[in-house]
């Protein structure tokens, strides 16, 4: 505590640091040095963690900044990786860094296929939740949920609704 230095005062960021750190001095590199920790033992990203970095990717992704498809690839990739960074540390653990290599080339067939289609559509908005998170009833059927991008084409005859798929359970 700045007014008070016998005082120890953590915000609730920082406490949530010392739970996921094994050790004070991680969380100390972590928040005041901002050095990451990397956890050797740590196993790949599940469905759930995948799709947040994707996710966090494609948000930061303007197609129409790219003038050819190799563009539209190293930058979706270098979003990818940069937001795989923020959620994992500068130093990849192992698992993940194999891990890493399905993602991007995921990542490239993601940014070819807009690629192909960029001059076709303009984005309107980056991401919309289905009427403000209480969803819409479609033939007597609640769904809910947030559609990742919704594009209008150019002649303005067609929206184009873009959810994109982050794992895949086999089921229908």
């Amino acid at each position: 505590n700045k007014d008070n230095p016998e005082q120890i005062q953590l915000s609730v960021t920082a406490f949530k640091g010392l739970l996921d750190h094994k050790s004070i001095l991680d969380t100390f590199f972590a928040r005041s040095m901002k050095i990451d920790v990397c956890d050797y033992e740590a196993t790949e990203l599940d469905s759930l963690a995948f799709g947040t970095v994707c996710h966090a990717a494609l948000e930061h992704f303007d197609i129409h900044s790219c003038a050819a498809e190799k563009d539209a690839v190293n930058t979706l990739c270098a979003n990818f990786r940069r937001e795989l960074i923020k959620k994992c540390g500068s130093t990849l653990p192992p698992a993940i860094q194999i891990q890493e290599e399905m993602f991007l080339n995921r990542m490239t067939h993601t940014a070819k296929k807009l690629f192909a289609e960029k001059d076709q559509f303009d984005p309107a908005i980056p991401e919309w939740n289905l009427n403000g998170g209480k969803g819409i009833l479609f033939h007597g059927i609640r769904i809910k949920g947030k559609i990742d991008r919704i594009e209008i084409s150019r002649d303005g005859k067609k929206i184009r609704l873009i959810d994109f798929k982050t794992s895949d359970k086999g089921e229908a």
